[in-house]
């Protein structure tokens, strides 16, 4: 069992993302436990809500590539000092940094958040050839879906074992979904379409905004919550487009509360590791409408809506058919949440995370 164990996690940093949310998330759900944080940058919107639940933290300052080395350093002198049951690292920075640090006997997890094939490697083929330097077949490698793990034990066939553990959603959007059990869309009504998630390429909005104004004439709008590099080209888009039916509103960390004031999630992703945002607005009890790719398909399954991005006017087709009755959310509430309690829920997560730390320690 890991009750008081001492569980040191290495990440990038501490500000607000997947990966970050998701190692709150589990410090969280295992208060038992003694947890070490390391950071390789400084700073991050998470730390002041999180330092208070930790043994230690600590910040290396070395996410730039030159740095790695005092990186490595410092953080054998943490492991020396701390004796950790395990090293747990997020990311890709993170994960090279671990790797290198740890000997074989400290054991290793490593979790991947994303696809690397398209994330990483197809456009940096230095960041292909650590990976394949770094890994060690007695590591253990954690994919927050199956796609993600089988696609990166493609590249780096020897990598250790694997296994799959789907990433959590929080209690705040479980508990919305208690008091939201259907859908209340009547078609002919107007349909508000909410989006959250960073603003980056990998998120796709073009794609929503293009069919958006396909709609300018009907009564349907989109909110987006988010932040990210692709913020000032999204607003210019907007604006000389005069899209009046689309929003940027901006990063929050209410998204549980706001939820319930839309009808509709949208996600126009062209690629995820995981897709947080959409489990979490199912949990809410909100349906969803998302891209047709396969990590969807995997960990959402048939409790969605799905648009084609081969087709550009499939996303704008399908909106059509939702507001003239063609097509009904009937249902899609109560299906998405049951997926989100099978695939999400905090008491899963944990079940699951602990079985994998057991299985090797």
């Amino acid at each position: 069992m890991m009750t008081s164990k001492t569980l040191l996690h290495v990440i990038n940093s501490l500000g607000v993302g997947g990966a970050e949310v998701l190692l709150a998330n589990t410090i969280s759900l295992l208060p038992s436990c003694k947890h070490v944080v390391v950071t390789l940058a400084p700073g991050g919107d998470l730390l002041e809500t999180l330092q208070p639940k930790l043994e230690a933290y600590y910040c290396l300052d070395a996410l730039a590539v030159r740095a790695w080395p005092k990186g490595i350093s410092g953080l054998r002198s943490i492991i020396r000092k701390h004796q950790p049951a395990l090293v747990h690292t997020h990311l890709q920075f993170a994960g090279i940094v671990g790797r290198l640090a740890c000997t074989r006997k400290t054991p290793l997890f490593y979790t991947l958040h994303s696809p690397y094939g398209v994330d990483a490697f197809a456009t940096n083929r230095f960041a292909l050839m650590m990976e394949r330097l770094v890994a060690r077949p007695y590591h253990h490698l954690i994919g927050v879906s199956k796609l993600v793990l089988d696609e990166y034990r493609s590249f780096v066939p020897r990598s250790g074992s694997g296994d799959v553990v789907y990433n959590t959603v929080s209690k705040d959007f479980f508990d919305q979904g208690l008091l939201r059990s259907k859908s209340d869309y009547s078609a002919g009504l107007p349909l508000k379409c909410v989006s959250v998630g960073s603003l980056k390429r990998a998120k796709n909005y073009l794609f929503s905004l293009m069919a958006f104004l396909q709609l300018r004439d009907l009564p349907v709008t989109l909110d987006i919550y988010g932040a990210g590099g692709d913020e000032a080209s999204l607003k210019l888009f907007i604006e000389s487009a005069s899209l009046h039916n689309v929003r940027l509103m901006g990063k929050t960390d209410q998204i549980h509360n706001l939820l319930p004031q839309y009808d509709l999630y949208l996600i126009s992703s062209s690629y995820e590791g995981f897709g947080i945002a959409p489990l979490e607005a199912m949990a809410a009890g909100l349906p969803v409408l998302v891209s047709d790719i396969p990590v969807f398909r995997e960990v959402i399954g048939s409790a969605a809506l799905y648009f084609d991005l081969n087709n550009e006017n499939s996303l704008a087709n399908t909106l059509r058919n939702i507001m003239d009755g063609t097509v009904s959310l009937k249902g899609l509430s109560a299906a998405g949440r049951e997926q989100a309690i099978r695939v999400a829920h905090p008491k899963h997560y944990i079940e699951s995370l602990l079985g994998v730390y057991e299985k090797y320690l």
